[in-house]
């Protein structure tokens, strides 16, 4: 699930990097919104805007439900890109929806979030609906 950067610039940036996209679906949230247009591809589902959190709840259940592989992991990058479009209650809610639904449908989730996008309160919120917290240093 992409908020912070549209679907297109991050194909390109994998591919520079000579990724196997094969089985790798996009839900693009930002490109609607920004640019007015979309690519139509059979990798990517795309939503309106950020702010439309019950579509993007419905495109990513529809999205998962369709993936027949046995493993099944979920990106939502970010977190904080998801704050500047809602306020806290609403992603609050929206997270708690989110990794409740990935765990009935057998997916692994990872929300991402820069230590700088979100404060520590918020972050602490958040991560109840979470099994763990990763800080990664690069």
């Amino acid at each position: 699930v992409t908020i912070a950067e549209p679907y297109s610039s991050i194909v390109k940036k994998l591919e520079q990097e000579k990724i196997n996209l094969e089985k790798v679906l996009f839900l693009d949230a930002i490109t609607v919104m920004i640019s007015g247009t979309v690519e139509k591809t059979g990798k990517c589902v795309y939503v309106n805007s950020p702010k439309h959190l019950t579509d993007m709840s419905i495109a990513l259940d529809n999205a998962i439900s369709s993936i027949k592989e046995e493993k099944k992991f979920v990106l939502l990058d970010s977190l904080g890109a998801l704050l500047i479009h809602n306020d806290l209650q609403n992603i609050q809610k929206f997270v708690h929806f989110f990794t409740a639904k990935m765990r009935t449908l057998n997916a692994y989730s990872f929300l991402i979030s820069l230590e700088r996008e979100i404060d520590t309160k918020t972050l602490t919120v958040l991560s109840t609906f979470c099994d763990s917290v990763l800080k990664i240093k690069v």
